[in-house]
């Protein structure tokens, strides 16, 4: 190789990273008139302009946030569509700087942030996977198409007003700064996504698992931190851990259940109902292809089993391995969530992006089936989103899209686990 040769590949990738660049740019543009659009309706009645119907989830953290400001408890508002706040504490006290805002523009204020946390996820994520690849074209490829797989529930977490998006880059900027050695900014992720959805704690497992009991420790101080010691500041000790007792009592309890369980909770439509074809976790599409109520013990079997070869794989992982037992597990998080909408699924950015880098360096015919399998997640995730009468989301198709994910992190990894690894080493 020339030392022409590096600046030659920029040079040829340049255009395509403008238009790339350009048609993102263009696209966050479009998405933010459906966003304000989607929070309406806004004005008097008589001159009101904006959606009819209410459908954002947005209004619901800032009304949550209204309450704080005004000393009411956060869980007992209802936004103008009717639902409840299903978060921990402190997320309503982040929410309040958008409470002061007007409507139209704390809508947009909280759109234009989340569309920054999705470039910067993106980018991690490329950078994570990317790390020891020098082909430019190659590194472009690992930044783009994953991101192509999972942006349309980048786009619905956009859309909706979602904490998807903040969730999925918490998880991700947790990883990526543990990996640069910045301990601290990782834990301080990592406890901000266990306390904004409790299932973060499974990569706190994951830390514990493989030792690294410096980011494991830092992260537990962050979790009491930020759900004990700072709300109760703002609550005061008894009302945070008031507050703390009713999520358990309405969110989190009624989330451990079974679906008969569950019909109880006022929650049911709004978020824990299994037959809801938004919900694609472990549970909730066995309980719909099945037709009838499953037991907690016959989901945790399911996802033990799930899990099992993860833990197999990982006993015997290195360095080429490793991301791609990182990224099974990230996926695993999801798969056997309680709750685990569609849009949560815009985290399997960074594990799509392990397994495109690792498929690059593998055989021929192991890298045609890693990008075949990689395709299929798209496609799915796409049908998701297409499909008006919602049979793809009824049968699982996010659910089934991960599983395949799952399957193809843990192959590559037993593959990077024999004699000869190539794929992170490019």
């Amino acid at each position: 190789m020339t030392l022409t040769q590096p600046a030659t590949e920029a040079d040829r990738a340049r255009p395509l990273k403008l238009w790339l660049a350009g048609t993102t740019i263009l696209l966050f543009a479009f998405f933010a008139w459906i966003t304000l659009f989607r929070a309406g309706p806004y004005g008097a009645p008589g001159h009101q302009w904006g959606s009819p119907a209410h459908r954002t989830d947005f209004t619901v953290y800032r009304d949550a946030a209204a309450a704080v400001v005004h000393g009411q408890d956060p869980y007992v508002i209802r936004n103008s569509r009717g639902w409840a706040y299903v978060y921990p504490p402190p997320y309503s006290i982040v929410m309040v700087p958008f409470a002061l805002l007007p409507l139209p523009v704390s809508v947009l204020a909280w759109y234009f942030l989340c569309a920054a946390l999705t470039v910067s996820a993106v980018i991690m994520s490329g950078q994570l996977a990317a790390d020891a690849i020098a082909d430019e074209r190659k590194r472009l490829a690992i930044f783009f198409i994953p991101a192509l797989i999972v942006a349309v529930w980048f786009g619905v977490g956009l859309t909706r007003g979602q904490a998807s998006v903040l969730m999925s880059w918490l998880v991700i900027a947790a990883i990526f700064w543990e990996k640069k050695g910045k301990t601290m900014a990782a834990a301080a992720c990592l406890g901000g996504a266990v306390l904004l959805k409790a299932f973060a704690l499974t990569l706190l497992c994951y830390y514990v698992w493989r030792g690294r009991w410096k980011m494991a420790a830092a992260s537990v101080a962050a979790i009491i931190l930020g759900g004990l010691l700072l709300p109760s500041a703002v609550f005061g000790w008894h009302g945070n851990l008031h507050y703390i007792g009713e999520w358990t009592h309405e969110v989190a309890g009624p989330a451990l259940g079974s679906e008969s369980t569950r019909t109880h909770s006022e929650l049911y439509d709004q978020l824990l109902s299994m037959e809801r074809p938004r919900n694609q976790d472990l549970g909730s599409v066995m309980q719909r292809l099945a037709e009838g109520d499953q037991t907690r013990v016959m989901v945790l079997v399911l996802a033990a089993a799930l899990g099992l070869p993860i833990w197999l794989i990982g006993r015997k992982a290195n360095a080429h391995s490793e991301p791609l037992i990182l990224g099974a597990v990230v996926v695993w998080m999801l798969l056997v969530s309680p709750v685990a909408e569609d849009h949560y699924f815009s985290l399997y950015v960074l594990p799509a992006a392990y397994a495109l880098a690792a498929s690059m360096g593998a055989g021929r015919s192991m890298r045609r089936w890693g990008y075949a399998a990689l395709a299929a997640v798209g496609l799915l995730n796409l049908g998701a989103v297409l499909d008006i009468g919602r049979r793809f989301e009824i049968y699982g198709a996010v659910f089934w899209g991960g599983l395949l994910l799952l399957f193809l992190l843990l192959y590559l990894a037993r593959y990077e686990n024999g004699p000869h690894p190539q794929g992170m080493n490019l």
